[in-house]
């Protein structure tokens, strides 16, 4: 079997079943907005740093971030790009992302301001698991 024959996407769903995971609404993700934005968006995080170094910038103007959060990525990478789109289906999230963009006295787009136009970089870690792998990948790639 090679690699491309392995559904990761399907391979992470039948994980979530084992695990007993549930479903989360957009009040449960609202009410862990602030301490999400405490706990796991901290310039200092290792894991943030180890990510945001990995991600290829060079020529980007743009970040979409499709599940943004309290804004972890996008936030991360701000000074590093013209202009940022954060989406979530969480608005406690994206008042968290939007009031932290503020205090960096940076600008993001949230909710449903998405770009009409082609972005440098597609964020959306948060979502990819849920994708078919083909697809996955496809989205991965730089455009």
């Amino acid at each position: 079997m090679l690699i491309d024959d392995i559904d990761f996407a399907d391979l992470y769903l039948q994980q979530l079943k084992l695990a007993h995971r549930t479903e989360k609404t957009p009040d449960h993700w609202d009410q862990r907005a602030e301490k999400m934005a405490e706990n796991c968006a901290s310039p200092t995080d290792s894991y943030l740093q180890q990510l945001t170094a990995k991600i290829d910038l060079q020529g980007a103007q743009t970040l979409f971030d499709m599940g943004c959060g309290p804004g972890t990525v996008s936030l991360a990478l701000a000074d590093k790009l013209t202009t940022i789109y954060g989406v979530d289906y969480s608005q406690g999230m994206l008042k968290v992302a939007a009031r932290r963009a503020a205090a960096l006295r940076q600008t993001m787009s949230t909710g449903s301001s998405a770009p009409g136009k082609r972005t440098g970089v597609t964020c959306h870690a948060a979502i990819l698991p849920w994708l078919p792998a083909p697809l996955w990948w496809l989205i991965c790639a730089r455009q």
